[in-house]
């Protein structure tokens, strides 16, 4: 379903997507361990599957709503990561796409409904400003700085599945995998 989101853009490449996909590691780990990640990740591509058609394809209205009903969805499971890429997705249409400016505003709408459970029950549970002050000193959700994260999500690549990792070196094949996803994504944009 998320991949089949994209056919009508990508054609074959979308089921070779899906494919290459399944053999994941996040595929194989998130999905046996019914946690999250894997729900969000697909969710997201099937959110900017249908945001793409909508943005690049027909302009339809309906894949639009589909989008932002998928980002309300993946925010029932993982809120910032649907408010990040809602937010994503709404720039990049509306600097791209003069005439959709106004209905790219629909993204963050579903990113923001799908966030509401989670508000009202930190608000009934801790209070508002309690929950998220809670929230922030996990070491997921920290504020710790960019360099800090980036150091700690390095190490995790190689390993362990939740951090923080106490004494972290650079893991070799951690590095090795990012160089190798930032040179595709630059030759995938050129």
């Amino acid at each position: 379903f998320a991949f089949r989101a994209w056919r009508p853009l990508l054609g074959w490449a979308s089921t070779l997507g899906a494919a290459m996909f399944a053999g994941t590691w996040l595929a194989f780990l998130y999905g046996s361990e019914v946690m999250p990640n894997l729900w969000s990740a697909l969710l997201a591509t099937a959110a900017t599957g249908y945001a793409a058609r909508f943005a690049w394809g027909e302009g339809v209205k309906a894949d639009l709503m589909a989008a932002s009903a998928l980002l309300a969805l993946m925010a029932l499971f993982r809120p910032p990561d649907a408010a990040l890429l809602s937010a994503a997705i709404a720039s990049v249409i509306f600097l791209s796409q003069r005439d959709a400016r106004r209905a790219a505003l629909w993204l963050p709408v579903g990113a923001a409904a799908g966030c509401i459970p989670w508000l009202v029950e930190m608000q009934v549970r801790f209070g508002l400003a309690t929950g998220v002050s809670d929230a922030t000193s996990v070491s997921h959700v920290s504020t710790g700085g960019l360099a800090t994260r980036l150091f700690q999500h390095l190490a995790l690549t190689d390993g362990p599945t939740i951090g923080p990792v106490p004494g972290a070196s650079l893991p070799f094949v951690g590095v090795i995998w990012w160089a190798f996803l930032l040179v595709m994504t630059g030759v995938a944009i050129s």
